[in-house]
């Protein structure tokens, strides 16, 4: 779904309410109604070692994607229409008090935008979410990653809230 190009008015025209219309209407349905967005969910828990090194996380279902960004086979969201957005990715993690749990943001690769760190809990899930803005162009992608120091593998948990993350275009 790209950003609407709409033709313009040219000096002395007589403008029709149809044009007028045609400006209003689909520039506010396409930029506003229909704006770039995906969401990315996991659905089959995912089994981290415990460490420092980040992993990228998997994703089984597309929950929303108006713009044809998602790309399950590499678990990432990858930009079709060049603009600001807000990347958000949320983590999930089952009851275990040891340890942190990690949930890093990664637009087009290289050193993190966003970054959240928790500590484990023994009475409810570890849950997490991060957000970041990223100007982005055609072609990156937008990624997470997590890691966890319990002292063994833990997989993220799936029921609730999963682990996700979405991409939302904001502006050019």
């Amino acid at each position: 779904m790209a950003i609407p190009s709409l033709e313009g008015f040219a000096a002395g025209e007589k403008v029709a309410a149809s044009k007028i219309t045609k400006h209003t209407k689909t520039a506010i349905e396409e930029s506003v109604y229909y704006k770039p967005f995906c969401q990315l969910n996991q659905t089959t828990p995912q089994s981290v070692t415990t460490g420092t090194t980040v992993v990228r996380v998997t994703f089984q279902a597309v929950v929303d994607d108006t713009d044809s960004m998602a790309d399950l086979a590499n678990n990432r969201i990858v930009v079709k229409t060049a603009g600001l957005y807000r990347v958000t990715a949320q983590m999930n993690w089952p009851v275990n008090a040891t340890g942190h749990r990690v949930i890093r943001l990664y637009v087009n690769g290289g050193t993190s935008r966003a970054e959240y760190a928790t500590s484990g809990t023994l009475s409810f899930e570890t849950r997490g979410q991060v957000t970041a803005y990223a100007r982005a162009s055609v072609g990156h992608e937008i990624t997470c990653s997590i890691a966890q120091t319990s002292g063994g593998s833990l997989s993220t948990a799936t029921t609730g809230s999963p682990c996700w993350l979405a991409a939302e275009w904001i502006s050019l």
